[in-house]
């Protein structure tokens, strides 16, 4: 009887895994790949392989496999990203995270597909050719490959510019410390507790990184800049300011614009009256011409409608904020700069 159970049941469950290899299989044959997904601005041509798996964008989800995953890398990034959540949390979430962990390393998930054969191919072509850099456009959600000289040529003329000046050295450990100042400001004039404090201080910040996406719409292909402040000693000082400043935002007038889509509701069915055009207008470098002393001007102009959602004193808060204004840098190359006019945009 048992011996009869034991076969029934490995019959049906090989049938169910063929179902699932043959829809997993017709899935894949369904994947839609255009040309335009990819823009190659380099003087190499790319294989077949390559320029498949490219086009599917940074986005797309490939499927990871037990050599893809080092677990001891894993769970220091997860003991990271607890930091900042609540004690009473993190052994729950550690026990939920542990047994994901374990049923992926322990499980059957290895099984080829045509996917893994292209990011394969990929990996290798773009080792072989590491004078290559693969980027997002900045419009389109295209994918675009650039000669990294030619990269780094573009990304070196904007830190070249008057907007940014080289400074000696890394700033980062002093900026933290006057970050962690502010913070423990705020803790003791009691506008946040202990434990805010706590998780708003940075011990181990990095210098934020600069890339640039190219404008691919755009003639010679020029790179929008953009720092990434992911761990950087301002980015949780920054984000205190920036919460106050969402929540004191009153989106109900007449310039407000939630996104595409809502402009795209507003202009429906919109008529044009006679001897009228519409005109559309192209900001440059929007954020890079933000004057950090016309951004406090209109900050103390506002300040009784940021007053409601703030629980901290004028004085203390423009300073912040000041001190986050002029403490945009970033690195490259090894060598460090400072943004001296505008804001980082990131």
């Amino acid at each position: 009887m048992h011996i009869a159970y034991n076969k029934n049941f490995h019959k049906i469950k090989r049938e169910n895994l063929k179902k699932i290899d043959d829809l997993c299989r017709k899935k894949r044959n369904q994947i839609d790949i255009q040309e335009k997904w990819l823009k190659n601005l380099s003087n190499k041509t790319l294989p077949e392989t390559v320029r498949n798996i490219l086009s599917l964008g940074s986005k797309f989800s490939i499927p990871t496999t037990k050599k893809d995953i080092k677990v001891d890398s894993l769970i220091a990034d997860l003991e990271y990203v607890l930091l900042g959540v609540t004690e009473d949390r993190r052994d729950v979430l550690r026990a939920q995270a542990t047994n994901t962990i374990t049923n992926f390393t322990h499980g059957n998930n290895n099984r080829s597909s045509s996917i893994q054969k292209w990011y394969k191919d990929a990996k290798k072509f773009l080792k072989d050719n590491d004078d290559l850099i693969v980027l997002d456009s900045d419009k389109g959600g295209v994918t675009v490959i650039m000669n990294k000289s030619e990269y780094e040529r573009k990304i070196q003329s904007i830190l070249d510019s008057k907007e940014f000046r080289e400074v000696p050295k890394d700033p980062t450990q002093t900026i933290q410390n006057k970050c962690n100042k502010f913070i423990t400001t705020l803790c003791e004039r009691g506008y946040i507790s202990d434990q805010q404090a706590k998780q708003m201080k940075t011990y181990n910040s990095t210098c934020p990184r600069i890339y640039g996406n190219p404008k691919v719409h755009k003639p010679d292909n020029p790179l929008r800049p953009i720092i990434s402040s992911v761990n950087s000693p301002t980015s949780k000082l920054a984000k205190f300011v920036a919460d106050i400043l969402k929540s004191a935002y009153n989106p109900n007038n007449d310039y407000y614009i939630m996104d595409p889509f809502d402009f795209a509701n507003q202009i429906n069915d919109f008529q044009l009256p006679n001897n009228h055009k519409i005109a559309s207008f192209d900001v440059v470098n929007l954020f890079g011409n933000l004057d950090k002393n016309n951004i406090i001007k209109i900050l103390e102009k506002k300040w009784e409608q940021i007053q409601e959602h703030a629980n901290i004193d004028k004085e203390l808060f423009l300073e912040i904020t000041l001190f986050i204004l002029e403490n945009n840098y970033c690195t490259f190359r090894g060598k460090f700069y400072q943004q001296v006019f505008g804001c980082a945009m990131g």
